[in-house]
């Protein structure tokens, strides 16, 4: 898959996302809509993750942490990232801060 963005295109691939657990707290975001975008940018892997909770806010202190991320197809996915921003506790961005573990290389053209 191939997203669009100024001057270019950008190889990326985007997973739905369904539950996320930051930091192994027992409390867990209650997820309505999520979205794991990994691209590859100059020979770089990066990835972001943004979702949106529901009913109660969620909220988490910016910075470093961990995520567990299940994803479109019973993916299971981990690893380090900072939340960047979060808006009233309903709208959550996170940037990848390395390797993002359980994501099969093989399954993307622009990652072999």
């Amino acid at each position: 898959m191939c997203s669009t963005v100024w001057g270019g295109a950008v190889p990326s691939v985007h997973l739905s996302v369904s539950r996320v657990r930051v930091d192994n707290d027992e409390l867990e975001p209650n997820v309505t809509t999520g979205d794991l975008e990994v691209r590859e940018d100059r020979g770089l892997l990066t990835w972001s993750l943004t979702f949106v909770t529901a009913d109660e806010p969620w909220h988490h202190g910016l910075g470093a942490c961990q995520l567990l991320v299940e994803a479109t197809g019973h993916r299971r996915l981990r690893g380090r990232a900072v939340l960047i921003r979060s808006d009233l506790g309903r709208w959550h961005y996170f940037q990848g801060a390395g390797e993002l573990e359980g994501l099969d290389a093989s399954e993307f053209d622009f990652l072999g």
